[in-house]
């Protein structure tokens, strides 16, 4: 507070200065430039304060479409007239700066913060001329709805139909492959005799065939 009323100090002079020129039609460019943005900082200082003081007995911030009444209601100052009459402002509506553009009451949910702004000079809100305060509130934060989960992607099944494989032929014993005279790589045929009709154990053929054939008859 202390900050205000020393600004007010500085200001309240050149205010008087101001009328006192402006009536003769003299301008004075940056310098009224200068009285305009130290009256506006003082003016959102007050209006901070007024909707800082209203949140703690209520425990609620005042919506953005009332604030420009609240503003009407709950903020008077000598000073605010005396530059909206320079001004041109005769109906001293103390909801617009000394530019002639609303007050803005800014609410950030993420953060818990409340924001009392003026445009500044060049009108255009939320930029580097901003002249503006900042308090935490308490505001609920927005309940989101909870996400969806996506659907699991549908695998597409494949059907391979089954084809019968032939069965391999049963691998022969060591030497099971025959020429084309029906020999294998060590010289016997599938009865297992050579090119002359010995068997691997030196015996003829005939001779085994004879065997049998006694054998069979018998004594």
């Amino acid at each position: 507070m202390k900050k205000f009323f020393s600004i007010l100090i500085k200001i309240l002079p050149l205010l008087t200065l101001y009328k006192g020129i402006t009536s003769g039609g003299a301008r004075l460019g940056p310098f009224v430039d200068t009285i305009k943005v130290a009256l506006t900082q003082y003016e959102v200082g007050q209006i901070t304060k007024l909707t800082y003081d209203d949140y703690g007995r209520n425990r609620k911030i005042v919506s953005s479409v009332e604030f420009p009444q609240f503003i009407k209601d709950n903020f008077h100052s000598q000073y605010s007239v005396l530059a909206r009459e320079i001004n041109g402002d005769k109906g001293h509506d103390h909801s617009k700066d000394i530019w002639g553009n609303g007050f803005q009451l800014i609410l950030n949910q993420n953060i818990g913060q409340a924001r009392i702004a003026s445009a500044g000079p060049d009108g255009i809100i939320s930029n580097k001329d901003d002249i503006g305060f900042d308090f935490s509130v308490d505001i609920p934060q927005i309940r989101r709805p909870a996400a969806i989960p996506k659907a699991a992607p549908v695998q597409e099944v494949v059907e391979v139909a089954e084809v019968e494989q032939e069965p391999e032929p049963e691998q022969e014993a060591l030497g099971a492959e025959y020429d084309e005279e029906g020999y294998d790589s060590y010289g016997f045929n599938r009865e297992g005799y050579d090119r002359d009709g010995y068997d691997q154990n030196g015996f003829h053929r005939g001779e085994k065939e004879t065997q049998y054939a006694e054998a069979e008859i018998g004594p």
